[in-house]
């Protein structure tokens, strides 16, 4: 069963003249995320398991301990496996 669960900052966490977002998502898999984008540039991080983040440039895994950087406004795909738990920051 997928698990999911943010915690947001006080304002507009999408306003890209904000320098500094503390946005907290945290998800359990397994868990698509259809092709969509943010207007900020994101970070994401795989506490377990591994999760597949698909961009028109290719395809990065991240696994545990590792994270990976997306800029703004560039679509993408995201795939969490089956026990993968994820977070994101914005």
């Amino acid at each position: 069963m997928s698990e999911y669960r943010q915690i947001f900052a006080a304002g507009d966490v999408d306003d890209p003249a904000r320098p500094v977002v503390s946005k907290a998502s945290d998800y359990t898999g397994p868990l698509h995320f259809p092709w969509h984008d943010h207007l900020r540039a994101q970070l994401v991080h795989a506490s377990e398991g591994v999760m597949t983040v698909s961009t028109a440039e290719g395809t990065l895994y991240i696994g545990r301990v590792y994270r990976g950087s997306g800029p703004g406004a560039r679509p993408r795909s995201l795939e969490l496996d089956q026990g993968a738990e994820h977070q994101s920051f914005d």
